[in-house]
């Protein structure tokens, strides 16, 4: 992951390591269970991660030129992601674990 500086994924516990290393993360769950599989395993959806969540093709497009060439939206879109990933990691771990990591991360 270090060598990229844009993580696209349909649907992989991936984007937790790559969103540890501050890289944003579009999800693409545009097929079979996956859309499903992202909220249910991992809370993500369409308004928990508004600025990085592609329902089609066309808005894949969209927010991928968006992170690119926008250093503003690329960096309320990062914001948003580190914002969940404290919340996944407080809601999924012990207190204590999870204070390590996320004091870590920062």
């Amino acid at each position: 992951l270090k060598d990229y500086d844009l993580f696209i994924t349909t649907y992989s516990g991936s984007h937790i390591s790559a969103i540890s290393r501050g890289l944003p993360v579009i999800f693409a769950p545009l097929y079979y269970q996956f859309p499903k599989d992202l909220e249910s395993l991992y809370n993500i959806n369409n308004k928990t991660m508004s600025l990085s969540y592609a329902e089609s093709p066309s808005s894949l497009v969209k927010i991928i030129k968006k992170t690119i060439s926008n250093k503003q939206y690329r960096e309320e879109l990062i914001s948003q992601q580190l914002n969940y990933l404290n919340s996944f990691l407080v809601d999924n771990s012990q207190v204590e674990s999870a204070k390590l990591i996320i004091n870590y991360l920062k």
